[in-house]
């Protein structure tokens, strides 16, 4: 029954596929009948360098947000790199690989100290957990 299951999954993934190659490629050869085949590379083209530029704005967008919310160069790109590192605030941390998956909280007499999981690979399985202490990170263990 199981192994039926698994077939019927795998069979349903590669319609997907499918459907998800053949009706741009359908599109591409009907566009090429009407118009032209270097009309079609031109457009398709032309979209690639619009969608690169639109990347590069938002990235140099995010860039000046970042500075003048920190107002370090540094901070900012190691933001920008996706890094985490030792007195980085929750702040930084956030904007830098995103809100985690999961998060315990210690609250203790003079401090509260929280692991920040990210990740998930199963049950309360992660592969990045980091410790912050009083909303700065003290360290992480990270799984390969």
């Amino acid at each position: 029954m199981a192994r039926r299951r698994n077939q019927d999954k795998a069979l349903g993934a590669l319609l997907a596929l499918g459907l998800i190659i053949g009706i741009p490629l359908w599109i591409i050869r009907e566009a090429s009948d009407a118009v032209g085949p270097l009309a079609v590379v031109a457009i398709l083209i032309g979209l690639a360098v619009g969608f690169l530029l639109l990347r590069i704005r938002a990235r140099a967008a995010r860039r000046a947000q970042l500075l003048e919310k920190y107002g370090d160069e540094n901070v900012v790109e190691l933001i920008m790199k996706r890094s985490f590192w030792q007195g980085q605030t929750d702040q930084q941390l956030i904007d830098s690989i995103g809100r985690p998956v999961a998060i315990d909280d210690h609250l203790l007499k003079t401090k509260k100290r929280q692991t920040w999981k990210y990740n998930q690979t199963g049950v309360n399985r992660y592969k990045l957990r980091l410790t912050l202490e009083n909303d700065v990170v003290i360290g992480w263990d990270k799984k390969a």
